[in-house]
């Protein structure tokens, strides 16, 4: 019983680390407007603590093991581990992760497609491949307008990719609608398929607050930058005004929902929607087809296990997780 309660220990270690990753990302921002700043190092601290090293250190050499085969960390406390370690750098190589990368026989993987979909925390993960896409030197399809590409709310179309357009992308990753064969046309036989899914009930309130629930003014919606988007709708048809809560946009549904409405897809299971499937009685069967073609399917209440997963099938150093928040 031992045993098996320790073996969990690396991987809560290891979302401790994603999670520090993630918090020094919102410092840097306030860091950057300090003066004395220097680009290649992030300072904490007032410059005296450097965790963010331009140049690697040294690779580690194997750590040591205790009895009972664990590496002799796992006897110590997190507080001991965070203190002794003068980068994230060393604290990975005190992990031994640099150690595990330097030892792994994979090579990245440069053909990726991310069905990018709306309020599925799709914006983090975006980020984390467009920062491996600009390492590896990634061909991607282009968005012609917006954050849409392939002819979005329609199912993807290569012809409504922007140019240079190209037989083959090593990866698509912004907001599309999925259609497998389309997609498969213009991609690499060995492409990964990923995407993102959320709990139904907290994805269909977001999308309700980031579409309408946070605008206070109907102008607010009517004139928004983005009102290619149609910034508001359904909602704002359905409600009749702007202002209302959730609660009560829920209690009109039964009355108010009208599936000839722009963008009425948005009032639905938008996440089914994004997905290519339409409801009707091959829904089940779709869906199964959907499911074989997705390599992997991330959970956006499990972020950080998901994004370990990822790292593991994209074969991307930890260091490529880390994102630089920018709200």
């Amino acid at each position: 019983m031992e045993n098996v309660e320790k073996r969990p220990v690396l991987n809560y270690v290891l979302l401790l680390v994603l999670f520090m990753l993630l918090l020094i990302g919102n410092l840097q921002r306030a860091v950057e407007d300090d003066p004395n700043f220097d680009p290649d190092i992030l300072r904490l601290d007032n410059g005296k603590n450097k965790y963010f090293l331009n140049d690697p250190i040294p690779v580690a050499v194997e750590g040591e093991v205790d009895s009972e085969g664990y590496p002799a960390w796992y006897s110590r406390s997190i507080e001991d581990l965070l203190l002794d370690a003068s980068s994230i750098q060393e604290l990975l190589s005190n992990l031994g992760i640099t150690h595990e990368e330097s030892a792994r026989t994979c090579r990245p993987h440069r053909h990726i497609v991310f069905l990018k979909k709306h309020k599925c925390a799709s914006s983090t993960i975006f980020e984390i491949l467009n920062r491996f896409k600009k390492k590896h030197k990634l061909y991607a399809a282009s968005k012609p307008l917006a954050s849409f590409v392939g002819g979005y709310p329609g199912k993807f179309k290569p012809e409504f990719v922007a140019p240079p357009q190209t037989d083959k992308y090593d990866i698509i990753f912004n907001h599309f609608r999925w259609d497998e064969s389309a997609v498969r046309s213009v991609t690499h036989d060995d492409t990964i398929f990923l995407t993102s899914i959320r709990e139904p009930l907290s994805h269909y309130k977001s999308v309700f607050d980031f579409f309408y629930g946070s605008y206070k003014r109907e102008s607010g919606m009517v004139d928004h930058a983005c009102n290619l988007a149609c910034e508001g709708q359904p909602f704002l048809a359905m409600l009749g005004k702007a202002g209302e809560h959730f609660e009560k946009y829920m209690d009109c549904i039964p009355e108010c929902y009208n599936a000839s409405l722009p963008w009425s897809f948005r009032a639905r299971n938008f996440q089914t929607f994004e997905m290519g499937l339409d409801a009707g009685p091959n829904f089940n069967s779709d869906l199964d087809q959907f499911t074989k073609a997705m390599d992997f399917v991330m959970i956006t209440e499990k972020f950080a296990e998901s994004i370990l997963v990822m790292r593991k099938l994209l074969c991307m150093d930890f260091m490529d997780l880390y994102v630089q928040p920018k709200k």
